[in-house]
């Protein structure tokens, strides 16, 4: 009798043993899906953090590239409108035009620069010249009016008379005076054009700016019986200043 309920009592213990690892098996998969879910589930909102993020800063991107484009347009406006808007100072136009052509580079009027060269080097070449002309033809007659004590021989001396040399020495001397006039004229006249094109250089010359010459229709009153001539002398001048 006692046997049988030994044998019930262990039958009973590896039932419940088995129950109570059952149990323990059933906790451990809960516990392992439960953490599986959490997992998943901090997974999903790291992800989800992430993208929000990298919205965040694509956006960000988007504007930071938006604001420099909208800057770099500005910027390039603001430049072509300094540019258009910008006209030269007629007091600095004057000080650069002290440096022959260098007023005219000022005013952005570079093709006059060249005339200006041109002028000045045409001036010196005959300075040089008629310099050169003046010394020779001076020799002849000095060496001619001492009989040789002053100046220095040259082919003029026998080819021409001392009123002759003299004439000519005169000629080539009161010639390169002129060029030198001629050379200051030509300072000062550059530098009143790059003064007087600083002064009028956003000055507006509109194309219907116009002239028109008609032949005079002289007016005769009603009450006077008289037949003008066919040829008339008078003219009229109009003209239109376009706005």
């Amino acid at each position: 009798m006692s046997l049988m309920k030994k044998m019930s009592s262990c039958y009973s213990i590896k039932i419940q043993w088995k129950q109570v690892t059952f149990f323990i098996v059933l906790c451990l998969i809960f516990n392992l899906i439960q953490a599986q879910t959490e997992t998943d589930t901090l997974i999903n909102k790291i992800e989800q953090t992430i993208k929000e993020q990298y919205k965040d800063f694509e956006k960000q991107e988007l504007d930071s590239i938006r604001q420099a484009e909208k800057q770099q347009k500005k910027f390039i406006k603001d430049s072509l409108r300094e540019h258009h808007a910008w006209h030269p100072d007629p007091k600095k136009a004057t000080l650069w035009a002290l440096l022959p052509g260098a007023g005219q580079a000022y005013n952005h009027k570079y093709w006059k620069m060249p005339i200006v060269y041109a002028g000045f080097g045409t001036i010196t070449y005959l300075i040089i010249r008629y310099t050169n002309q003046f010394q020779e033809w001076n020799n002849a007659y000095l060496y001619k009016a001492t009989n040789g004590e002053r100046g220095k021989y040259n082919h003029y001396v026998d080819v021409y008379d001392q009123a002759q040399l003299q004439s000519m020495k005169e000629f080539y001397q009161s010639n390169r005076e002129w060029c030198y006039f001629a050379g200051v004229v030509l300072y000062v006249l550059q530098i009143i054009d790059a003064s007087v094109d600083a002064h009028l250089y956003n000055f507006n010359v509109s194309d219907d700016l116009s002239l028109h010459l008609a032949p005079i229709q002289p007016i005769v009153p009603e009450n006077i019986s008289f037949q003008p001539p066919q040829q008339n002398l008078g003219i009229t001048i109009t003209y239109h200043l376009g706005k």
